[in-house]
């Protein structure tokens, strides 16, 4: 298993927020990137791997769950339902206009992750309006269905006029790659 302990986005946070919020931050991504990866980390791992105190652990998961974020520990994983993904969470706040430094400050994603979520978004939506198949789709952007499902349903849930320039400008970067790609002779649309 392959866990981010120190991120440059973690310094920032520290610098910006103060430790505290810079040490909930690297929690937060800690326990996703291992439940990602097909584990769990306890929250005696997590103290043991940060050097922190299981006390600390305790305080700074309670606090995350006070701001509405998930933390996927072994003690959690029990309560994990067939509920919207972290990856929509995000891009649900991409959406809504956040930038990456406070995605990052918020969730404790680094930005490598929020950007590869927002390219699995576009790319999923893009598709879905081209009218291609839940198969296909999964094919082309090697999402799983669940989450396709979900990216298709934020789609549609803010084509608003609210945040309809929102979803236009990220979808306009994936579109004018694919753009790009067909002038030159190709497409990623195999």
């Amino acid at each position: 298993m392959v866990l981010t302990l120190d991120c440059a986005e973690d310094v920032k946070i520290a610098e910006d927020r103060g430790i505290q919020q810079a040490r909930e931050t690297k929690i937060h991504r800690i326990a996703w990137e291992a439940f990602n990866q097909g584990g769990t980390l306890s929250q005696e791992d997590i103290s043991d791997l940060l050097l922190i105190s299981p006390k600390t652990v305790k305080r700074a998961c309670i606090r995350l769950k006070e701001r509405g974020l998930y933390l996927p520990t072994r003690g959690n994983i029990d309560d994990i339902g067939p509920g919207i993904s972290h990856k929509s969470k995000i891009i649900e706040l991409l959406i809504k206009g956040y930038t990456y430094s406070e995605i990052v400050a918020y969730t404790g994603h680094c930005i490598e992750s929020i950007r590869r979520y927002e390219d699995g978004f576009v790319k999923a939506v893009y598709y879905h309006i081209q009218k291609k198949p839940l198969n296909t789709i999964r094919i082309l952007t090697n999402l799983s269905e669940k989450v396709i499902k979900e990216y298709t349903a934020l789609y549609h849930k803010y084509d608003t006029d609210e945040y309809r320039s929102s979803l236009v400008k990220m979808l306009a970067r994936f579109h004018r790659f694919m753009t790009e790609g067909e002038k030159k002779g190709g497409s990623d649309d195999k």
